[in-house]
Protein backbone atom coordinates (compact mmCIF):
# COMPACT_ATOMS: atom_id res chain seq x y z
CA UNK A 1 0.00 0.00 0.00
CA UNK A 2 1.62 3.41 -1.47
CA UNK A 3 0.54 6.47 0.06
CA UNK A 4 1.52 9.97 -2.09
CA UNK A 5 0.82 13.30 -0.26
CA UNK A 6 -0.50 16.03 -1.92
CA UNK A 7 2.92 17.65 -2.76
CA UNK A 8 3.73 14.13 -4.67
CA UNK A 9 5.92 12.91 -1.64
CA UNK A 10 5.80 9.48 0.09
CA UNK A 11 3.55 10.85 3.39
CA UNK A 12 3.04 8.86 6.28
CA UNK A 13 0.35 11.11 7.78
CA UNK A 14 -2.17 9.04 6.42
CA UNK A 15 -5.06 6.44 8.01
CA UNK A 16 -5.94 3.71 6.04
CA UNK A 17 -8.19 1.06 7.21
CA UNK A 18 -9.44 -2.16 5.56
CA UNK A 19 -12.54 -3.96 6.45
CA UNK A 20 -12.82 -7.05 5.06
CA UNK A 21 -16.81 -8.31 4.11
CA UNK A 22 -15.79 -11.40 2.11
CA UNK A 23 -13.64 -14.73 1.85
CA UNK A 24 -11.34 -15.15 4.68
CA UNK A 25 -11.27 -11.62 5.84
CA UNK A 26 -15.05 -11.54 6.49
CA UNK A 27 -15.77 -9.41 9.70
CA UNK A 28 -11.97 -8.40 9.74
CA UNK A 29 -10.45 -4.80 10.01
CA UNK A 30 -6.65 -3.85 8.88
CA UNK A 31 -4.75 -0.58 9.79
CA UNK A 32 -2.13 0.41 7.40
CA UNK A 33 0.57 1.41 9.60
CA UNK A 34 2.42 4.64 8.98
CA UNK A 35 5.93 4.23 7.66
CA UNK A 36 8.31 7.28 6.78
CA UNK A 37 8.27 5.75 3.26
CA UNK A 38 4.52 6.25 3.04
CA UNK A 39 4.53 2.28 1.51
CA UNK A 40 3.35 -0.71 3.35
CA UNK A 41 3.61 -4.56 2.64
CA UNK A 42 0.97 -6.25 4.26
CA UNK A 43 -0.27 -9.85 4.40
CA UNK A 44 -3.68 -10.50 4.40
CA UNK A 45 -6.36 -13.71 4.32
CA UNK A 46 -7.43 -13.81 0.70
CA UNK A 47 -11.01 -12.33 0.67
CA UNK A 48 -12.55 -8.81 -0.42
CA UNK A 49 -12.04 -5.56 1.52
CA UNK A 50 -13.41 -1.86 1.49
CA UNK A 51 -10.30 0.39 1.64
CA UNK A 52 -10.95 4.19 3.15
CA UNK A 53 -7.91 6.15 3.42
CA UNK A 54 -7.59 9.63 4.47
CA UNK A 55 -4.55 11.56 3.86
CA UNK A 56 -3.88 15.12 5.14
CA UNK A 57 -0.56 17.06 6.43
CA UNK A 58 -1.20 16.87 10.33
CA UNK A 59 -4.54 15.20 12.07
CA UNK A 60 -4.26 17.75 14.48
CA UNK A 61 -4.40 20.92 12.52
CA UNK A 62 -7.16 20.71 9.76
CA UNK A 63 -5.73 23.46 8.12
CA UNK A 64 -5.26 22.39 4.34
CA UNK A 65 -8.07 20.05 4.75
CA UNK A 66 -8.57 15.89 4.05
CA UNK A 67 -7.67 14.06 1.18
CA UNK A 68 -10.05 10.74 1.12
CA UNK A 69 -9.72 7.65 -0.71
CA UNK A 70 -11.95 4.86 -1.14
CA UNK A 71 -11.74 1.88 -2.62
CA UNK A 72 -15.59 -0.07 -2.27
CA UNK A 73 -14.38 -3.34 -3.70
CA UNK A 74 -10.51 -5.16 -3.78
CA UNK A 75 -10.18 -8.15 -4.51
CA UNK A 76 -7.08 -9.80 -2.52
CA UNK A 77 -6.58 -12.82 -4.11
CA UNK A 78 -2.85 -12.60 -4.83
CA UNK A 79 0.44 -10.37 -4.36
CA UNK A 80 -2.05 -7.12 -4.81
CA UNK A 81 -0.44 -3.40 -5.22
CA UNK A 82 -2.67 -0.04 -4.25
CA UNK A 83 -1.75 3.39 -4.16
CA UNK A 84 -3.28 6.26 -2.25
CA UNK A 85 -2.33 9.42 -4.21
CA UNK A 86 -4.26 12.74 -2.65
CA UNK A 87 -3.39 14.40 -5.62
CA UNK A 88 -6.39 12.77 -7.13
CA UNK A 89 -9.51 13.76 -4.96
CA UNK A 90 -11.14 16.34 -5.78
CA UNK A 91 -13.85 18.79 -3.67
CA UNK A 92 -17.51 18.97 -4.33
CA UNK A 93 -19.06 22.10 -5.36
CA UNK A 94 -21.96 22.75 -3.09
CA UNK A 95 -23.62 26.03 -3.07
CA UNK A 96 -26.89 28.12 -1.29
CA UNK A 97 -28.22 30.68 -2.95
CA UNK A 98 -26.61 33.70 -1.21
CA UNK A 99 -22.91 34.19 -1.53
CA UNK A 100 -22.30 36.38 1.43
CA UNK A 101 -23.60 33.17 3.48
CA UNK A 102 -20.47 32.08 5.55
CA UNK A 103 -19.81 27.94 5.61
CA UNK A 104 -20.35 26.56 8.95
CA UNK A 105 -19.85 22.60 8.47
CA UNK A 106 -19.78 20.04 5.35
CA UNK A 107 -20.12 16.70 5.60
CA UNK A 108 -20.06 13.63 2.91
CA UNK A 109 -20.83 10.34 3.76
CA UNK A 110 -21.18 6.89 1.97
CA UNK A 111 -22.86 3.59 2.14
CA UNK A 112 -21.61 0.56 0.79
CA UNK A 113 -24.16 -1.86 0.85
CA UNK A 114 -22.12 -5.48 -0.04
CA UNK A 115 -19.95 -4.51 2.96
CA UNK A 116 -22.52 -3.00 4.97
CA UNK A 117 -20.24 -0.10 5.84
CA UNK A 118 -21.10 3.57 5.58
CA UNK A 119 -18.23 6.45 6.59
CA UNK A 120 -19.17 10.03 7.60
CA UNK A 121 -16.76 13.00 7.93
CA UNK A 122 -17.20 16.21 8.43
CA UNK A 123 -15.17 19.45 7.74
CA UNK A 124 -15.21 23.33 7.78
CA UNK A 125 -16.21 23.54 3.95
CA UNK A 126 -16.32 21.49 1.14
CA UNK A 127 -13.03 22.48 -0.03
CA UNK A 128 -11.09 21.25 2.95
CA UNK A 129 -13.38 17.70 2.28
CA UNK A 130 -11.63 16.48 -0.91
CA UNK A 131 -12.79 12.96 -2.50
CA UNK A 132 -11.44 10.14 -4.54
CA UNK A 133 -12.38 7.09 -5.87
CA UNK A 134 -10.06 3.97 -6.40
CA UNK A 135 -10.85 0.69 -8.06
CA UNK A 136 -13.76 0.00 -11.18
CA UNK A 137 -17.14 0.83 -10.44
CA UNK A 138 -19.45 -0.95 -8.43
CA UNK A 139 -23.24 -1.65 -7.20
CA UNK A 140 -24.61 -0.68 -4.11
CA UNK A 141 -22.60 2.57 -3.61
CA UNK A 142 -25.06 5.70 -1.98
CA UNK A 143 -22.99 9.31 -1.31
CA UNK A 144 -24.70 11.87 0.42
CA UNK A 145 -23.96 15.59 0.41
CA UNK A 146 -24.87 17.70 3.38
CA UNK A 147 -23.59 21.66 4.42
CA UNK A 148 -24.84 24.69 6.65
CA UNK A 149 -24.14 27.80 6.23
CA UNK A 150 -24.77 30.77 8.54
CA UNK A 151 -26.46 33.89 7.33
CA UNK A 152 -26.04 36.64 10.19
CA UNK A 153 -26.31 36.13 13.59
CA UNK A 154 -30.28 34.81 13.39
CA UNK A 155 -30.46 32.77 9.99
CA UNK A 156 -28.81 29.63 8.18
CA UNK A 157 -29.04 27.31 5.55
CA UNK A 158 -29.24 23.88 5.57
CA UNK A 159 -29.02 21.96 2.59
CA UNK A 160 -28.38 18.20 1.44
CA UNK A 161 -28.07 15.75 -1.26
CA UNK A 162 -27.69 12.39 -1.92
CA UNK A 163 -27.33 10.22 -4.88
CA UNK A 164 -26.87 6.28 -6.00
CA UNK A 165 -23.55 6.17 -7.58
CA UNK A 166 -21.01 3.69 -9.28
CA UNK A 167 -17.68 5.48 -8.43
CA UNK A 168 -17.45 7.95 -5.12
CA UNK A 169 -17.92 11.22 -6.58
CA UNK A 170 -15.48 14.18 -5.70
CA UNK A 171 -16.24 16.87 -7.80
CA UNK A 172 -19.98 16.53 -7.08
CA UNK A 173 -21.63 19.90 -8.13
CA UNK A 174 -25.39 21.13 -6.64
CA UNK A 175 -25.94 24.74 -6.80
CA UNK A 176 -29.28 25.25 -4.52
CA UNK A 177 -31.86 27.89 -5.62
CA UNK A 178 -33.89 30.03 -3.36
CA UNK A 179 -37.16 28.67 -5.08
CA UNK A 180 -36.01 25.00 -3.83
CA UNK A 181 -35.68 25.82 -0.43
CA UNK A 182 -38.41 26.20 2.39
CA UNK A 183 -38.44 28.96 5.22
CA UNK A 184 -38.47 27.63 9.13
CA UNK A 185 -39.38 30.58 11.33
CA UNK A 186 -38.37 29.29 14.56
CA UNK A 187 -39.27 31.41 18.00
CA UNK A 188 -36.86 29.97 20.83
CA UNK A 189 -38.01 31.21 24.51
CA UNK A 190 -35.86 31.49 27.26
CA UNK A 191 -37.62 32.02 31.06
CA UNK A 192 -34.54 32.55 33.11
CA UNK A 193 -32.39 35.34 32.17
CA UNK A 194 -28.65 35.80 30.38
CA UNK A 195 -29.35 31.96 28.75
CA UNK A 196 -28.25 30.89 25.15
CA UNK A 197 -29.70 28.61 22.95
CA UNK A 198 -29.09 26.90 19.56
CA UNK A 199 -31.05 24.73 16.47
CA UNK A 200 -29.84 21.67 15.26
CA UNK A 201 -31.48 20.25 11.88
CA UNK A 202 -31.47 16.90 11.27
CA UNK A 203 -32.43 15.10 8.08
CA UNK A 204 -33.70 12.27 6.67
CA UNK A 205 -33.53 10.53 3.37
CA UNK A 206 -35.18 7.03 2.47
CA UNK A 207 -31.67 5.80 2.65
CA UNK A 208 -29.40 8.10 5.14
CA UNK A 209 -29.54 10.81 7.22
CA UNK A 210 -27.44 14.28 8.25
CA UNK A 211 -26.99 16.72 10.82
CA UNK A 212 -26.18 19.99 11.67
CA UNK A 213 -24.21 21.61 13.88
CA UNK A 214 -26.16 24.48 16.85
CA UNK A 215 -25.14 27.80 16.32
CA UNK A 216 -25.37 29.45 19.85
CA UNK A 217 -27.04 32.72 20.28
CA UNK A 218 -28.71 34.79 22.79
CA UNK A 219 -32.32 33.82 23.90
CA UNK A 220 -35.59 34.91 23.89
CA UNK A 221 -34.57 35.02 20.20
CA UNK A 222 -35.27 33.69 16.38
CA UNK A 223 -33.58 31.80 13.95
CA UNK A 224 -34.63 31.40 10.22
CA UNK A 225 -33.72 28.06 8.50
CA UNK A 226 -33.51 27.79 5.38
CA UNK A 227 -33.75 23.81 4.63
CA UNK A 228 -33.28 21.95 0.99
CA UNK A 229 -36.70 20.02 0.08
CA UNK A 230 -35.38 17.62 -2.75
CA UNK A 231 -34.35 13.78 -2.91
CA UNK A 232 -37.64 13.30 -0.44
CA UNK A 233 -35.91 14.70 2.52
CA UNK A 234 -37.50 15.20 5.73
CA UNK A 235 -36.31 16.99 8.37
CA UNK A 236 -36.31 17.72 12.57
CA UNK A 237 -35.38 19.97 14.24
CA UNK A 238 -33.95 19.81 17.76
CA UNK A 239 -33.10 23.02 20.46
CA UNK A 240 -30.96 23.64 23.56
CA UNK A 241 -30.29 25.99 26.03
CA UNK A 242 -27.57 26.84 27.18
CA UNK A 243 -26.04 27.42 30.58
CA UNK A 244 -23.09 28.95 30.56
CA UNK A 245 -19.93 27.00 28.84
CA UNK A 246 -17.31 24.08 30.05
CA UNK A 247 -13.66 24.67 30.87
CA UNK A 248 -12.87 24.02 27.03
CA UNK A 249 -15.26 26.95 25.91
CA UNK A 250 -18.24 24.28 24.51
CA UNK A 251 -21.90 25.29 26.03
CA UNK A 252 -23.39 23.50 28.38
CA UNK A 253 -27.15 22.12 27.79
CA UNK A 254 -29.53 22.76 30.31
CA UNK A 255 -32.69 22.24 28.70
CA UNK A 256 -33.50 20.36 25.79
CA UNK A 257 -36.83 20.19 22.71
CA UNK A 258 -37.16 18.76 20.06
CA UNK A 259 -39.79 19.07 17.05
CA UNK A 260 -40.25 15.06 17.00
CA UNK A 261 -40.68 12.91 13.85
CA UNK A 262 -39.27 14.35 10.79
CA UNK A 263 -41.24 16.44 8.58
CA UNK A 264 -41.47 17.36 4.93
CA UNK A 265 -41.11 20.94 4.25
CA UNK A 266 -42.29 22.12 0.52
CA UNK A 267 -40.45 24.34 -1.56
CA UNK A 268 -40.96 28.14 -1.57
CA UNK A 269 -43.55 27.44 2.02
CA UNK A 270 -43.04 29.05 4.81
CA UNK A 271 -43.32 27.88 8.32
CA UNK A 272 -43.17 28.75 11.97
CA UNK A 273 -42.29 26.79 14.67
CA UNK A 274 -41.97 27.47 18.77
CA UNK A 275 -39.21 25.71 21.21
CA UNK A 276 -39.41 26.45 25.42
CA UNK A 277 -42.14 28.64 25.30
CA UNK A 278 -45.06 28.18 27.78
CA UNK A 279 -47.22 26.50 29.07
CA UNK A 280 -45.27 23.87 30.06
CA UNK A 281 -46.77 20.76 31.38
CA UNK A 282 -47.06 16.71 30.38
CA UNK A 283 -47.95 15.62 27.18
CA UNK A 284 -49.47 12.18 26.54
CA UNK A 285 -50.24 10.83 22.91
CA UNK A 286 -49.70 7.28 20.91
CA UNK A 287 -46.29 7.77 21.72
CA UNK A 288 -46.19 8.79 24.97
CA UNK A 289 -48.02 7.61 28.55
CA UNK A 290 -47.95 4.51 31.28
CA UNK A 291 -46.89 1.47 29.96
CA UNK A 292 -46.68 -2.50 31.25
CA UNK A 293 -44.38 -4.91 29.37
CA UNK A 294 -45.39 -8.41 31.37
CA UNK A 295 -44.85 -7.29 35.76
CA UNK A 296 -43.18 -4.63 34.69
CA UNK A 297 -44.75 -0.98 34.63
CA UNK A 298 -43.15 1.86 33.72
CA UNK A 299 -43.95 5.76 32.53
CA UNK A 300 -42.69 7.35 29.41
CA UNK A 301 -43.69 10.78 28.98
CA UNK A 302 -42.31 14.12 28.70
CA UNK A 303 -43.38 16.18 31.92
CA UNK A 304 -42.35 19.53 30.70
CA UNK A 305 -43.41 19.54 27.43
CA UNK A 306 -43.61 23.04 25.89
CA UNK A 307 -46.25 24.72 25.25
CA UNK A 308 -46.58 23.45 21.25
CA UNK A 309 -46.58 20.27 22.76
CA UNK A 310 -42.71 19.49 22.03
CA UNK A 311 -41.26 16.47 23.84
CA UNK A 312 -38.31 17.83 26.16
CA UNK A 313 -36.82 17.89 29.40
CA UNK A 314 -34.13 19.96 31.62
CA UNK A 315 -32.02 19.62 34.37
CA UNK A 316 -33.99 19.02 37.87
CA UNK A 317 -33.16 19.43 40.99
CA UNK A 318 -35.32 16.81 42.42
CA UNK A 319 -37.52 13.38 41.36
CA UNK A 320 -39.48 11.45 43.30
CA UNK A 321 -42.00 9.11 41.36
CA UNK A 322 -43.96 6.13 43.12
CA UNK A 323 -46.41 3.47 42.32
CA UNK A 324 -49.41 2.23 44.68
CA UNK A 325 -51.09 -1.00 44.18
CA UNK A 326 -54.40 -1.36 46.10
CA UNK A 327 -53.51 1.70 47.92
CA UNK A 328 -49.88 -0.39 49.43
CA UNK A 329 -46.86 1.36 47.48
CA UNK A 330 -45.20 -1.06 45.93
CA UNK A 331 -41.58 0.98 45.80
CA UNK A 332 -40.31 4.56 44.82
CA UNK A 333 -37.90 6.07 42.17
CA UNK A 334 -35.87 8.93 40.92
CA UNK A 335 -36.82 8.15 37.12
CA UNK A 336 -38.75 11.66 35.66
CA UNK A 337 -40.72 9.39 33.74
CA UNK A 338 -38.39 8.71 30.57
CA UNK A 339 -38.92 5.34 30.64
CA UNK A 340 -36.21 4.53 33.26
CA UNK A 341 -37.52 3.68 36.52
CA UNK A 342 -39.12 0.02 36.11
CA UNK A 343 -41.54 -1.03 39.00
CA UNK A 344 -42.42 -4.72 38.91
CA UNK A 345 -45.90 -6.33 40.32
CA UNK A 346 -48.01 -9.08 40.31
CA UNK A 347 -49.48 -10.42 37.56
CA UNK A 348 -53.33 -10.10 38.85
CA UNK A 349 -55.53 -7.24 38.62
CA UNK A 350 -55.62 -4.50 40.95
CA UNK A 351 -56.16 -0.68 40.81
CA UNK A 352 -52.87 1.04 40.38
CA UNK A 353 -51.67 4.72 41.26
CA UNK A 354 -48.77 6.33 39.67
CA UNK A 355 -47.51 9.85 41.64
CA UNK A 356 -44.77 11.56 40.47
CA UNK A 357 -43.16 15.43 41.50
CA UNK A 358 -40.74 16.76 39.82
CA UNK A 359 -38.94 20.00 40.53
CA UNK A 360 -36.38 22.27 38.27
CA UNK A 361 -34.34 25.48 39.58
CA UNK A 362 -35.59 28.66 38.40
CA UNK A 363 -32.13 29.35 37.22
CA UNK A 364 -32.90 26.99 34.44
CA UNK A 365 -36.58 27.90 34.00
CA UNK A 366 -38.55 30.18 35.81
CA UNK A 367 -42.01 29.10 34.21
CA UNK A 368 -43.05 25.47 35.75
CA UNK A 369 -40.71 25.24 38.13
CA UNK A 370 -42.38 21.87 39.78
CA UNK A 371 -44.74 19.32 38.15
CA UNK A 372 -46.96 17.21 40.10
CA UNK A 373 -48.89 14.53 38.75
CA UNK A 374 -50.51 11.34 39.07
CA UNK A 375 -52.62 8.61 37.73
CA UNK A 376 -55.08 6.28 38.99
CA UNK A 377 -55.60 2.68 36.72
CA UNK A 378 -56.22 -1.12 36.99
CA UNK A 379 -54.21 -3.46 35.17
CA UNK A 380 -53.20 -7.07 34.92
CA UNK A 381 -50.52 -8.81 33.21
CA UNK A 382 -50.99 -8.74 29.61
CA UNK A 383 -51.55 -12.20 27.58
CA UNK A 384 -48.00 -11.11 25.55
CA UNK A 385 -46.40 -7.99 24.39
CA UNK A 386 -46.97 -4.41 25.96
CA UNK A 387 -50.07 -2.14 26.76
Amino acid sequence: VKHVGKDGKPTDVYNTILFGYSGLGKDRGYQVPPVASGTTTMRLPKGTYLLDAWVTKDFTDPTGGLDWLVQPKLTVNKNTSVTIDARKTKAADIRVPDAQAKPATAMIGYMYDPAGLGIGVGMDTFANLRMAHLGGEVSGLQQTWNGQWTKGAKAEYDVATTAKVKKIQGNKVRHFKASELATVKNQMGASAPDKTGGLTALGLFPEDFVFGSPIEQKLPGTRTVYLSTSDKIKWSLDFEQYGGHDADGWPIPEAYYTLGEPQTFKAGQSYSKKFNTAVFGPHLNADYGLFRDGNNIYGYLPLFADGAKHAGSSLFTSVKTSLYRNGTKVGTNDDPLFGDGVFKVPSGDAEYKLTTSVKRSAKVAAASTRIDASWTFRSKKPASGQV
